[in-house]
């Protein structure tokens, strides 16, 4: 039917001049928006919780009496918080008055901009985490022991051979491996933001390409 809701609606968002295009557009501007500002409230909220865990490290290393290496840790993390911090600076500085299709577009934008940076970012700090971890678990607990019972020939640097050809080649595959281990990460957390953002942008590309 020519007068069918669907044609209406897509008429009413392809055409600025129709009579339903300003409420169907005004419609698209708030989903868009409070999408946007849903997912900036749930960023935060993450940030928050890296921050936050940034006490462990520090409280283990304080036990363990290897307060530099939990400081690394925490330097490395909050680096993370710091970078997500700028990025949505970012992000809350895009224009929200350009049309919902070209606003979401530019979130759409900054998003993979986003990932992109923080899969730098953690290209370092997956490895760092690790050789850190271990370090401050060998010498807070292990050193002592694995000297009573390791033939010196079996040490490097205090440590067996062996353990340090595991953690090198783990730190090789965390750095090798982090975009789909980030991208694991991240999908656990906003995939069903992320699906929801695929299909927005789909249904206003066809609006829009739809006469």
């Amino acid at each position: 039917m020519e007068k069918s809701i669907e044609n209406i609606w897509k008429k009413g968002f392809i055409n600025q001049e129709a009579l339903v295009a300003p409420k169907i557009n005004a419609l698209y501007e708030k989903k868009s928006i409070n999408f946007v500002d849903k997912f900036i409230r749930d960023f935060k909220i993450n940030l928050w919780a890296i921050a936050i865990f940034t006490i462990v490290p520090i409280v283990l290393s304080i036990i363990g009496n290897v307060l530099g290496l939990g400081i690394i840790i925490c330097l490395a993390l909050w680096y993370v918080v710091y970078y997500g911090q700028k990025q949505l600076t970012v992000l809350q500085g895009l224009e929200k008055t350009n049309t919902s299709y070209d606003y979401i577009k530019q979130f759409d934008a900054w998003l993979k901009n986003t990932i992109n940076g923080y899969t730098k970012i953690y290209r370092f700090v997956y490895p760092l985490v690790l050789i850190i971890s271990t370090l401050g678990v060998w010498e807070a607990f292990l050193k002592q022991e694995i000297i009573e019972h390791f033939e010196a020939s079996e040490l490097l640097w205090g440590m067996p051979k062996t353990g340090l050809l595991m953690v090198a080649v783990g730190a090789v595959l965390l750095a090798v491996f982090t975009k789909k281990i980030y991208h694991f990460d991240m999908n656990l957390v906003y995939g069903a933001q992320f699906r929801k953002l695929r299909e927005m942008i789909t249904e206003m590309e066809e609006l829009k390409n739809e006469e």
